[in-house]
This record gives structure tokens, C-alpha cells and sequence, in this order.
């Protein structure tokens, strides 16, 4: 969805165009009205889409003509009947004329804006604009972090000491355990890191990786970053606890056997996955056992 306001003596309106000094407010686009604005806009479609996935980063990027923020803000959501935070991706795009924002719900954070409640705001003046976001975020921070904070208090009290020898995992077998994730030190257990693991375990955790985002692009994803690999969300990295150096091994391993490609000059740090690699994550596990390594 897309809505346009304009400011005027300081009582914001709603638009039916863009013009000079407009909002330019999208909610979860399609991917038609994220191509309308990127074309009337001369903005890259993939910046607009960029705040629809939510494993972008936080970054600012200055591109031609334009100037790209994203910014990860507070929302909660339902999970299981009951309140979760959790925070999602805000894209803002400043050009000469108009200012864009872009997310994937209708976030208390503009909510204030839209209707009114926001002193000396102005869409005109876009850098005061953005400042404005950006404080409205750190404020809904601030409240949830003091209700979070108030509920582990009363959960701590409740619970008491009495659950200290209580082991969770005691009479059962633990998966992790078996997958060398977790050990156990005494009455704890810890992340094991992964020095040396099979090519293809990384290869299935990527791929899951790329499917996540591609109903987000709206297109086949064939190509990430090894940061993305070793931090991003649902990556191998934080799935399987590689380090920098073993997540590289693996990838070589893979690179040798025809399954990607690394780029890794001028610092670009790209993996780029063979066109004729299995388009589903599962069918990597079957093609494992079928190889017999």
C-alpha cells in the first residue's frame, strides 16, 4: 500500500501524487508499487525492497541522487496468544524532493506522524524528518525495554532458587549433543564451535538461508555475502557456531566441488551459487547421500 502525505501550517494531509515536499509512506509493497516509485523516483527497486527483508542491516548508503537509511526499529507481535518484541527493518529514502519510507507494518513509530501528533513536524524539511523517526524509535525502545525489564523481574521472583539443580536435558537424549552443538561442563552446557564440518551441512544451512529471503526479493536468490553466511539470521554460521576461518574452509570445499563460487577481490566477499545446484534445501541432503561422502 501506498499513501502520500504533505504538510501545510503545520496539519499533515493525504496526497494523490508525489510532489515537491511529500511523504511518501509504503506499506508491505508489492512488488509492482515498488517498481512505480523506483521508476518515477529514479531509485534503485532493490533499496526500496531492502526494508522488506528483515536480515538487512542497519546502514546508511549514499547512492546517486539519493541517500538510503535503514534502521532496525521495535514492534510487537503475537506469538502463541501472547505479546513478543521483536524489531523489523524501517527503509528511509531521501531525494531532492521527497522522502520515502518503507516497512513491512503500520509501526507505532510513523503512526504519530500520520496522525498529527509529532510537534514542529514538517514532511518539507526531510533531515528533521528523519531525526524525528529516529528519536520516536529510541523512545518505543526505552517503554518496551522497561516493560521487558518488569516482567523478568516478576518472573525471577516467582521462579525463586528453588529450579537451580533442576537440569533440563537430564533422562533424555539430547539432539544437540549427539550433533556435537552443545557439550556438557558439569550442571551447564555450551555452544561447542565447529572446526571441521562436512561442506554439505553448510551448503544445506545456506541454501535454507537464500529460500528465506527469495518470497521477500520476489525472485530467485543466488548470490550473499560470507558476513551474511557467518551472522546473518537462520545462517550457517549462528546455526552450526562456525568461526570466520572454518566457514571459509567449508566454502572452498564447496567451490572445489562446482557447487559455488567465491569472489573474494577487492574485498567483495561474495558466494555466488551454481545455476544448476538444486533449487530446495532438502533435495541437498538427498544429493549428499546419493554421492555417498
Amino acid at each position: 500500500m501506498i499513501r502520500y502525505f504533505k504538510t501545510d501550517n503545520q496539519r499533515i494531509q493525504e496526497e494523490e501524487k508525489i510532489g515537491d515536499g511529500v511523504w511518501v509512506q509504503m506499506l508491505q509493497p508489492t512488488h509492482q508499487e515498488c517498481a512505480e516509485i523506483a521508476e518515477v523516483l529514479n531509485v534503485d527497486i532493490e533499496d526500496i525492497q531492502a526494508a522488506l527483508d528483515e536480515e538487512e542491516s542497519s546502514r546508511i548508503e549514499l547512492q546517486d541522487g539519493y541517500t538510503l537509511i535503514l534502521v532496525d526499529i521495535p514492534t510487537v507481535e503475537i506469538r502463541h496468544e501472547k505479546q513478543s518484541y521483536t524489531t523489523i527493518p524501517l527503509g528511509i529514502i531521501l531525494t531532492q524532493d521527497v522522502i520515502v519510507t518503507v516497512c513491512t507494518d503500520d509501526t507505532p513509530v510513523l503512526q504519530n506522524f500520520v496522525n498529527n501528533r509529532v510537534k514542529e513536524f514538517s514532511t518539507k524539511k526531510k533531515m528533521r524528518f528523519v531525526y524525528q523517526i529516529l528519536f520516536r524509535t529510541a523512545t518505543n525502545y526505552q517503554m518496551n525495554l522497561r516493560v521487558i525489564d518488569k516482567k523478568r523481574t516478576e518472573i525471577e521472583e516467582r521462579i525463586g532458587k528453588n529450579t537451580e539443580d533442576i537440569d533440563p536435558e537430564d533422562n533424555r537424549l539430547c539432539p544437540f549433543q549427539r550433533l556435537h552443538l552443545i557439550s556438557r561442563h558439569g550442571k551447564n552446557y555450551i555452544r561447542e564451535t565447529q572446526f571441521d564440518i562436512s561442506g554439505y551441512a553448510v551448503l544445506y544451512a545456506m541454501k535454507k538461508q537464500l529460500q528465506l529471503k527469495e518470497p521477500l526479493r520476489g525472485h530467485k536468490v543466488q548470490s550473499i555475502s560470507i558476513d551474511e553466511l557467518l551472522q546473518g539470521c537462520n545462517s550457517p554460521g549462528r546455526l552450526l557456531n562456525l568461526t570466520r576461518i572454518s566457514l571459509n574452509d567449508a566454502l572452498d570445499e564447496l567451490q572445489n566441488k562446482g557447487y559455488l563460487h567465491v569472489d573474494r577481490t577487492a574485498g567483495l566477499d561474495m558466494v555466488y551459487i551454481a545455476k544448476d545446484l538444486p533449487d530446495k534445501a532438502e533435495q541437498i541432503v538427498k544429493m549428499y547421500y546419493e554421492i555417498g561422502e
